[in-house]
């Protein structure tokens, strides 16, 4: 029986299909078929410069500061979040010795910050917590584990919501990185800084960062039913593929030829267009990911991944990943990606990314440096501002991808939400006023607004209702409660984002 996630199947092949009409399960006529919701949470380490990222505005009126200025294509599909926190998740917030509520300081340009909003050691805690909006120190002390070295966390909301969603489509959810910059890890353990997903408290997702093994993980994986694993002789026929140099597309020619007979004109010429995209895409993904030679026997050979390659030509990379994520969606795949651009305390350089002169608003000399390091070089940085106006343009380019994607009357952008996050404040550390925004999630959340949400320490809102929100307003979850807060207010959602 057809379903909406048609496939070609051929020799250790299963490749998903877009929406096609002509392949659409009988339905009344005028009746159509909702497309799935899809959630990418995009998390870059470190916080922004923030006089570069925040131009203040008031509902459909702003303009988009220099920072995000790569996303004025989809500017329309943009609902920029300002005041939000994550610090309700700290254990000893009620007894702090500086009440937490008390406005301190902060280290940029003199405005003040709730005491509350700090927490150290902050490379690792404050990662570890932007998903699950708990305290992991204090998870780590209630399993009576060693609470520096153990990796321990708690559920995050993306696998609440793949959870929400299982057995719907054949990878259950993915995670993903882009750069892989190496550092210091805080006084915690490693995973806590370089990984964003757990699927239960003691099971860190961990993340792939070899375009090569995300593009056969989704051909394999049609090859199974949702929520199974892929036969073991496709994976097989995969490697021996890879081996032999050939393309995916060679062993689905009878099913394409048969598959043609069913389809419309109009779905012939999209079907044509998205295996062209397919062949074009593989031919990126080989150029992105170094590979043994195939010997005189043709023996499958291990692509290697190591990480001492992951942060070689982050630009091509960064293309590769942006469309295996569109391809992922696109064929329903996955409805659940979490993309983590680089590593918390990286000193990766980011000699990829010419420098600007955000004070001046003109391009300067040279390229950025050590991104940890320019984190803590000054409000005016740069060096950081020019790194984080890359990020954006990461998600940006994404963005524009799902969007040039139609579904029925909307695109996969409409039908998806991007998070795009950091953990901290700026260079200060704090964890309230957080740069983030939505993108897409129409029908849902406002768009193409910029929403200020109260700052007042005493009322002012959390991460974990964001989450609330996402799951029971956009997914329909019924999900009760989730993440801590010491104040012990329960959850609610966040009313004015919604549409």
């Amino acid at each position: 029986m057809l379903t909406r996630r048609n496939v070609l199947r051929g020799l250790g092949v299963t490749l998903g299909l877009p929406f096609l009409e002509s392949l659409a399960p009988g339905r009344a006529i005028g009746q159509t078929v909702a497309p799935p919701k899809r959630f990418i949470p995009i998390y870059f380490p470190n916080g922004a410069g923030v006089e570069w990222w925040d131009k203040p505005g008031n509902g459909a009126t702003w303009d988009l500061a220099p920072l995000l200025r790569p996303l004025a294509p989809v500017k329309a599909k943009t609902l920029f979040i300002k005041n939000l926190g994550n610090y309700t998740w700290r254990r000893d917030l009620l007894t702090m010795s500086t009440p937490w509520y008390s406005l301190i300081p902060r280290q940029d340009i003199g405005t003040m910050m709730p005491a509350g909003a700090f927490n150290t050691p902050s490379h690792s805690r404050d990662p570890g917590a932007m998903l699950t909006c708990v305290d992991g120190d204090g998870v780590r002390q209630d399993r009576k584990v060693d609470v520096t070295t153990s990796p321990v966390n708690a559920t995050t909301a993306d696998q609440i919501i793949a959870q929400g969603l299982m057995g719907k489509t054949p990878i259950n959810s993915m995670q993903l990185g882009l750069l892989n910059g190496s550092g210091e890890f805080d006084g915690r353990n490693s995973v806590f800084s370089q990984n964003m997903s757990w699927s239960d408290p003691e099971t860190a997702m961990g993340k792939e960062l070899n375009p090569q093994k995300v593009f056969d993980a989704l051909v394999q994986a049609g090859a199974a039913a949702p929520g199974q694993t892929a036969n073991p002789a496709d994976a097989a026929a995969a490697a021996r593929r890879r081996a032999l140099d050939q393309s995916a597309l060679d062993s689905l020619k009878a099913s394409t030829v048969a598959l043609q007979n069913q389809l419309s004109m109009s779905d012939k010429a999209e079907l044509d267009k998205y295996l062209t995209g397919v062949r074009e895409l593989e031919q990126k993904v080989a150029a992105t990911t170094t590979s043994m030679p195939a010997t005189a026997q043709c023996k499958p050979v291990a692509r290697p991944m190591a990480t001492t390659d992951a942060n070689q030509d982050p630009v091509g990379r960064m293309g590769v990943m942006n469309d295996l994520i569109v391809m992922a969606l696109q064929c329903d795949m996955t409805r659940v990606v979490t993309y983590m651009l680089d590593n918390s305390r990286s000193e990766l350089v980011y000699g990829h990314v010419a420098k600007y002169d955000f004070t001046n608003d003109k391009p300067a000399t040279g390229t950025a440096g050590n991104y940890h390091a320019s984190q803590h070089a000054g409000l005016r940085n740069n060096d950081f501002a020019s790194i984080t106006n890359w990020q954006v343009r990461v998600a940006a380019d994404l963005a524009q991808k799902l969007d040039a994607v139609q579904e029925g009357e909307r695109t996969l952008l409409d039908n998806s939400l991007l998070m795009l996050f950091s953990d901290m404040h700026h260079g200060d550390h704090a964890g309230f006023d957080l740069p983030m925004m939505l993108l897409g999630g129409a029908g849902t959340f406002k768009q193409g607004q910029y929403v200020t949400l109260t700052e007042d320490p005493q009322s002012c809102r959390q991460y974990r209702d964001l989450y609330f929100t996402i799951m029971n307003h956009y997914f329909g979850l019924g999900i009760k409660s989730f993440g801590d807060d010491m104040r012990k207010i329960p959850n609610a959602e966040i009313a004015e984002i919604l549409a």
